[in-house]
């Protein structure tokens, strides 16, 4: 039921604890291809309660950045209402609701995906919100991010006769259920149908790893609005750019995948986002978890270099870990892992 786009839009995935205000600094300063993105979830708070570093992912928001929307993670609508008026008194207009979480620990609690099963639950806090002046007077707009269901795809369309009872400005589906955390392959037939139920602009969300990835995708669903993209852009940064190439025919500018010249650019922005993650985190226990997983996400890039990222996974200090990442990227540099 949506818009055909023959060019549609990127949009860089919320990853908790990953995709953090300094790890996007660093990556808009250093690669380009984003429209839009969407910021790790934040818990929905009674917001004038609430201390001021609950916040401090998204506020004060960037500037001279592509659009970012903050996350919302909650299933009451008072605290959800609470928390985005602090975001829209703060500039920004729109907010997304986080229904596709998949960890136990969310889920269990009854939000992100917990909440799929239960399309009352939605329907209760979707009225509630949308009766806010907020919300009915359209000074901040409201899209959502889910999954095809918690256990079951069948859970998608008594959830997606909800949504289409409420204006949202786009539904973000990531096809499989919350269940299946990301394992398996995604379900791009569960997909298909649950697009078709949906009135709002839809945004695809899942396993775009190449350009060849996003134009199956993109041909297979001519009418999505956006894909959007997360482990991805972390294996190759330059991955929203060489889409953005291959839309327009252009003659590529960006380094091969994992050539010399495309490590030693990740080998930079490594570098940015760990001296930035020295001078607001405490410790190197903080410091060295936040690049550690951030190696996690590079790993596929490198199959062959496992011994080099075990030596960094295994750090406990800045020198150690400092000279574990000097001989991976040097063992990177000489020579494509493909």
């Amino acid at each position: 039921m949506s818009h055909s786009n023959s060019s549609c839009e990127i949009l860089m995935a919320p990853l908790h604890g990953v995709t953090t205000r300094v790890m996007r600094e660093s990556w808009y300063t250093r690669f380009s291809g984003i429209d839009r993105t969407v910021l790790p979830f934040i818990l929905a708070v009674q917001a004038k309660g609430s201390k001021k570093n609950h916040f401090k992912d998204c506020l004060p928001p960037l500037t001279d950045c592509p659009l970012e929307t903050p996350q919302i993670l909650g299933n009451d609508a008072a605290s959800f209402l609470e928390t985005a008026r602090t975001l829209h008194e703060a500039g920004y207009a729109e907010v997304n609701w986080n229904l596709g979480c998949p960890y136990p620990m969310v889920a269990n609690k009854g939000r992100g995906s917990g909440l799929l099963p239960f399309p009352e639950r939605i329907e209760a806090i979707l009225n509630t919100v949308y009766s806010d002046s907020l919300f009915a007077d359209g000074l901040l707009r409201l899209s959502v991010k889910t999954r095809l269901g918690r256990k079951s795809s069948a859970e998608f369309e008594s959830v997606a006769k909800t949504f289409n009872n409420y204006p949202l400005s786009s539904v973000t589906i990531h096809p499989r259920v919350g269940t299946q955390m990301y394992r398996g392959e995604v379900d791009l037939e569960g997909f298909a149908l649950a697009q078709d139920l949906i009135i709002a602009p839809v945004i695809y969300n899942g396993d775009i790893r190449t350009t060849e990835d996003y134009y199956l995708i993109h041909k297979r669903f001519p009418n999505i609005s956006a894909i959007m993209i997360g482990r991805g852009l972390l294996a190759d940064p330059f991955l929203a750019k060489r889409i953005r190439e291959a839309q327009s025919g252009e003659e590529t500018t960006t380094p091969a995948y994992t050539s010399p010249q495309w490590v030693e650019e990740v080998h930079q922005w490594y570098q940015d986002i760990y001296a930035s993650y020295k001078t607001v985190l405490y410790g190197p226990g903080h410091v060295l978890a936040k690049m550690k997983e951030l190696f996690s996400y590079l790993a596929p890039s490198f199959p062959d270099k496992k011994k080099e990222l075990e030596h960094i996974s295994r750090s406990t200090s800045f020198e150690v870990y400092e000279n574990a990442v000097s001989l991976f990227f040097t063992a990177a540099r000489s020579g494509s892992s493909r």
